[in-house]
């Protein structure tokens, strides 16, 4: 709810999210960046997983609910024949699925150096951050690579569980009760 909030009043979108296991919130938010790469033009965005793996499933999981976006013929709103053109941008590091809007998805691992660095990126989502090694300075760089544009023009979400005290997320999610951060 506070995110559409947000969004309705024209605000800045960025949440850290401190939440249990299995909730579906990377699977909520993997859906809304393949609606956003179908529908508007030229977005650059970026998922961000704690490993490989996870980001080897989240980039099937992209292109699978585009798929199923596409096959049903414009019902959600998607563009027919709008299949994404799927890439490998690096051997084990992630994936690449670009969109005749000319909106792309990147999904890579943390474990890539210079993450999230030199790049202009419309919407970040990433997660595990306590599971980060360096969290704080790959987050600085995240930040400064997305615009501080106003609704869903530009987000940044963060989500994990928790995995003790005193680390950047814990530091993070309690600032933002506070309300005294960005997120």
């Amino acid at each position: 709810a506070r995110l559409w909030q947000m969004v309705r009043e024209e605000r800045l979108v960025r949440a850290a999210i401190a939440k249990a296991r299995q909730l579906g919130m990377t699977t909520l938010f993997l859906g809304h960046k393949v609606h956003i790469a179908n529908t508007a033009e030229g977005r650059e965005m970026y998922v961000l997983m704690h490993d490989l793996k996870p980001a080897l499933t989240a980039f099937r999981r992209i292109k699978a609910m585009h798929e199923k976006a596409a096959k049903d013929g414009g019902k959600r709103g998607v563009p027919e024949n709008n299949l994404p053109r799927a890439t490998i941008t690096g051997e084990q590091k992630g994936r690449l699925l670009e969109f005749d809007t000319e909106s792309s998805i990147l999904v890579e691992s943390v474990k890539k150096q210079g993450v999230g660095r030199s790049e202009t990126l419309h919407h970040v989502h990433a997660t595990e951050i306590p599971s980060w090694e360096g969290a704080e300075e790959i987050m600085d760089g995240i930040e400064e690579s997305v615009p501080e544009l106003y609704g869903f023009e530009s987000s940044i979400i963060l989500e994990s569980t928790s995995e003790g005290v005193g680390d950047w997320w814990y530091w993070t999610v309690q600032a933002a009760k506070r309300g005294d951060s960005q997120y």
